[in-house]
C-alpha cells in the first residue's frame, strides 16, 4: 500500500502541477534505438542498449524555452550488449555493472529550443550517471510531430570513458585497446500518455 502511494506520489510530482498544454510522453521501447560507439586499435565497436525506459514532459507551444520541464531516463547497464561475449564482459565490468547497475540520465534546463511546424531541435542540460559517477552533460537533437500524439527525436552524446573513472577495455594481454571517446546515439520514439 505505502509503495502504491509512493509511486503515486512520484508521478504527480513528476507530470502532475497546473493545468495547461504540457503533456506528458512515455517511450515507445519497440520503436527506439539507443547504441554505444567507439574505436580500438584494430577496428570500431558498436553496442546496443536493450533495456531502457525514458518519460519527457513537454509543452511543444510554449515560449521562451520552457517547452521541455522533465526528462528522466534511465537503462540497465548489463543489457547494453554486442555481438561478442567477451566484449560484453570487459564493457561491463568498465561500466562497473555488478556495483551500479543503472544509467541515468536527469533534466536540469533548456538551453535552446526551435520549431518549424512539425520539426524541433534544441539542446538540454542534465546530469549522466554511468559507473557511479555523474557527471552534467550537454545533449543536442533533433525531432518532428509525428501524429498528435507521437513524436521522435535523434541525436548524439560524446563522452569520455574516464570522465566516468571508467578504464577502457583492453584485449588480448593489453595488446588491442579501445578508445577513450563514445559516442551515444540515439533515436527515440515517443507517445502522450493522457
Amino acid at each position: 500500500m505505502m509503495k502504491n502511494i509512493l509511486i503515486s506520489g512520484l508521478l504527480i510530482f513528476l507530470f502532475g502541477g497546473p493545468v495547461n498544454s504540457q503533456k506528458p510522453y512515455q517511450l515507445i521501447a519497440e520503436q527506439s534505438q539507443l547504441s554505444l560507439e567507439g574505436t580500438s586499435t584494430m577496428h570500431d565497436w558498436h553496442m546496443d542498449a536493450n533495456d531502457f525506459v525514458c518519460n519527457v514532459m513537454i509543452d511543444f507551444e510554449a515560449l521562451n524555452n520552457k517547452q521541455i520541464t522533465s526528462v528522466l531516463f534511465k537503462g540497465l547497464a548489463e543489457k547494453v550488449l554486442s555481438d561478442k561475449q567477451l566484449m560484453d564482459k570487459k564493457a561491463h565490468k568498465a561500466m562497473k555493472s555488478d556495483k551500479f547497475p543503472e544509467i541515468e540520465f536527469v533534466f536540469e534546463n533548456v538551453k535552446a529550443f526551435t520549431k518549424d511546424d512539425k520539426k524541433f531541435s534544441g539542446i538540454i542540460n542534465g546530469n549522466l550517471t554511468l559507473a557511479g559517477e555523474s557527471k552534467e552533460i550537454e545533449i543536442s537533437f533533433i525531432g518532428s510531430i509525428l501524429t498528435e500524439t507521437q513524436f521522435e527525436i535523434s541525436g548524439s552524446v560524446p563522452i569520455k570513458m574516464t570522465d566516468y573513472d571508467m578504464k577502457p577495455p583492453a584485449f588480448m594481454f593489453g595488446a588491442v585497446k579501445t578508445g577513450d571517446d563514445i559516442k551515444m546515439n540515439f533515436h527515440f520514439v515517443f507517445k502522450t500518455t493522457k
